[in-house]
């Protein structure tokens, strides 16, 4: 009815304005119960109750788009490949060249030098130590007390792992794998630093999953277990040196001569250098006689 006298005000014709006025103020009074009715139930809403409810749900939702957006950069962080991890791939006939340079380069070329009982030098890179890696299958098949061709492989391929790596840079090495499950790379970077009475200290600095920090401890346990399955009653001498480096990441520090011996003769350190991809070593072979 009010919409019809609003129309008609509209297509105003004198003739009719005492009558529209009339009608006019006559609707507004039938409408005047409904709006006082109207205005009792608007008073009677609990209004800060329901602002506070809507605040709520939009922290909720908000909250919940962030959360959304930090777990997909996360995921993004997880997954990118870290600038430093360069593994060796061999062909087999690579890892057999790279077993021989291996047995020249270390197991008898710094080997000897520590047998003649004299200080010198030694220096590797992380191309060289990354080939070893690849090659570490054939490598522990051809140690004296090697296990069997495939063995090594088979191991990491039944922990989900390959293609280790490692960096040298900052007086750190960065240890790296990759996880076949989830298509990740692990790493752990391990600080290396020469303390009082030339011992070792080897410190776990940091551990990533792709670029993403992790914490440190998701990691220590499984270097022991790894330090423990590598003394076993076969272990050889190289395996046993690098037992015990690895059971000191993240504990006391620890003297190489008392660790590590190449036919009686014991392996004194005094000097580490790690930087630019390269490990220097400064060696003083301790003679039986002065122990």
């Amino acid at each position: 009815m009010l919409v019809v006298e609003i129309e008609r005000l509209i297509r105003y014709n004198p003739a009719d304005g005492v009558r529209f006025g009339m009608r006019f103020f006559s609707n507004i009074k039938t409408l005047k119960p409904y709006g006082i009715l109207l205005m009792v139930k608007l008073r009677k809403i609990p209004w800060r109750s329901w602002a506070s409810g809507i605040t709520t749900v939009r922290v909720l939702v908000w909250t919940l788009v962030v959360l959304m957006v930090l777990a997909g950069l996360l995921y993004i962080q997880a997954s990118r490949i870290p600038d430093n991890y360069r593994p060796a791939r061999l062909t087999p006939d690579e890892a057999r060249r790279t077993t021989r340079n291996f047995a020249r380069d270390v197991a008898q070329g710094f080997g000897n030098k520590v047998k003649l009982v004299k200080p010198f030098e030694w220096s590797t890179t992380q191309e060289t130590i990354n080939r070893y890696l690849a090659a570490m299958d054939e490598i522990a098949f051809t140690l004296p007390n090697g296990v069997k061709r495939g063995k090594i492989d088979e191991e990491m391929a039944r922990l989900g792992l390959a293609d280790p790596a490692v960096a040298l840079e900052d007086g750190a090495i960065t240890l790296m794998v990759r996880s076949t499950a989830y298509g990740k790379v692990l790493s752990a970077e391990i600080s290396v630093e020469l303390v009082e009475d030339n011992k070792l200290l080897f410190t776990l600095t940091a551990t990533r999953i792709g670029k993403l920090p992790v914490p440190s401890s998701l990691l220590t346990d499984k270097i022991k277990t790894l330090s423990e399955q590598m003394t076993g009653k076969n272990a050889d001498a190289i395996s046993k040196t690098l037992a015990g480096l690895l059971a000191a990441i993240d504990g006391e520090p620890i003297s190489p001569p008392d660790t590590w011996r190449i036919q009686g003769v014991r392996v004194g350190i005094e000097a580490i250098t790690i930087a630019n991809g390269e490990l220097k070593l400064k060696v003083r072979p301790i003679p039986p006689a002065m122990e």
